[in-house]
């Protein structure tokens, strides 16, 4: 009776783990979709800062983020009528609504502060770590990945560049490496 026993807690174990594995996959690749649409809002965010300057971030990015999150919800929505299972916007709306209320403050305490680098990179860093929190909720590699070379290319930016060409230069290589994680294959780790 033993080893009846324990054959069916092994394969019932088996079928528990490929559960979550698929639960794993799917909110991984549900971060698909948003890591894309972000890329595209990052670089048209880069050509806004350009055109109106940066202090004028606020007017495009807020609206178009929650039109971002409409979309997400509603394509999570349709995934979940094929799949069975909703994965939850939740996580990345509170990623997105923390970073909308923690950029801005640190471009304002930079500017109050008279400390350029902290007004001009500050949000950039913000956004790189409420994403890349969200790629670790979502087990997304690409977006872990991605997130974790903003910084990165926000400092080499401002070794080379500032105000204006610098925060638009930081939201073109944020939109890209976001880009480039959305449309990476699905490497989700368990």
């Amino acid at each position: 009776m033993s080893a009846v026993t324990d054959r069916l807690t092994a394969e019932l174990t088996l079928i528990e783990l490929g559960v979550l594995r698929d639960r794993n996959r799917r909110r991984a690749g549900a971060l698909r979709f948003t890591s894309r649409a972000l890329g595209v809002l990052h670089v048209a965010t880069a050509g806004w800062v350009l055109l109106a300057g940066r202090h004028r971030v606020v007017v495009v990015y807020a609206p178009a983020l929650l039109v971002i999150a409409v979309l997400t919800a509603l394509r999570q929505r349709r995934a979940a009528r094929v799949d069975g299972v909703q994965a939850p916007v939740t996580p990345w709306l509170a990623a997105a609504g923390a970073a909308l209320v923690v950029a801005p403050a640190l471009s304002l305490l930079g500017r109050s502060l008279d400390l350029p680098l902290l007004e001009e990179v500050g949000p950039t860093l913000a956004f790189a770590l409420a994403y890349h929190l969200l790629g670790w909720w979502g087990r997304n590699r690409a977006l872990i990945l991605a997130t974790a070379a903003m910084p990165v290319v926000s400092l080499l930016a401002a070794t080379v560049t500032g105000g204006d060409a610098l925060v638009a230069a930081q939201f073109a290589g944020s939109g890209v490496l976001l880009l480039l994680a959305g449309l990476a294959p699905d490497r989700s780790h368990p």
